[in-house]
C-alpha cells in the first residue's frame, strides 16, 4: 500500500496531468480516500519533524503531532465530501449539474497539494497553492472539459470563500 501511495505521490508531483488522466479513469472512492488520508498523515508527520527541528519542546512537539496523526486524515475526509458538495452547489449557480463522484475523486487527489504546508515558513503556503491547479487539472480530466471552463469550475467556490473570509474579517474588525 505504501509503495502504490509513494509511486502515486511521485506521478502527481511530476507528471500531474497524466497521474490525473490515469487516475481518474481507473480508480474509485477508497483507492482516493486512501490516498488523501495517506497525504494528511504524511502533512502531519512533516510539521511534527519541522516544530521538533524548530526547537519545540519534544512533550509538547509529540502531543501535537499525535493529535495531527490522528486528526488531520479524518479532517481531510470530510474536507473531501465539504469542498465537493460546496463545488457542486456552485455549478447548480452556474446553471450545471457537475457528477458528485468525479469532484470527490478530484478534491481527494489534489490534496496531494498540501504536502507543502509542511515545509513551514511562508514558502509552504504559497507552494501549497498548487491544489488549485490539481484541481484545475484534476476538473479538466475529470468533466472533459476545456481548461477554461475547469477554472471557472474550480476558481468559482474558491472565490466565494475568499469573498466569505473578508466579509466576517471585515465584521469582526469593525464590531
Amino acid at each position: 500500500m505504501l509503495t502504490h501511495y509513494m509511486r502515486q505521490l511521485k506521478t502527481v508531483l511530476v507528471q500531474p496531468s497524466e497521474f490525473f488522466f490515469n487516475a481518474l479513469d481507473s480508480s474509485d472512492m477508497n483507492d482516493a480516500s486512501k490516498f488523501a488520508a495517506l497525504t494528511a498523515v504524511l502533512v502531519a508527520l512533516e510539521v511534527g519533524l519541522d516544530e521538533f527541528l524548530g526547537g519545540g519542546s519534544l512533550g509538547m512537539v509529540g502531543l501535537v503531532t499525535i493529535i495531527m496523526l490522528v486528526g488531520l486524515p479524518f479532517a481531510t475526509l470530510v474536507g473531501i465530501y465539504v469542498w465537493a458538495g460546496f463545488t457542486k452547489v456552485c455549478g447548480y449557480l452556474m446553471d450545471v449539474n457537475l457528477p458528485m463522484g468525479p469532484l470527490r475523486l478530484v478534491t481527494a487527489y489534489s490534496s496531494a497539494g498540501m504536502l507543502a504546508l509542511g515545509l513551514g515558513f511562508t514558502l509552504g503556503k504559497w507552494l501549497a497553492l498548487v491544489i488549485v491547479f490539481y484541481q484545475v487539472v484534476g476538473m479538466e480530466r475529470a468533466l472533459k472539459c476545456s481548461r477554461i471552463t475547469a477554472v471557472i469550475y474550480v476558481m468559482l467556490p474558491l472565490s466565494l470563500v475568499g469573498v466569505l473570509v473578508g466579509i466576517f474579517t471585515l465584521m469582526f474588525k469593525v464590531f
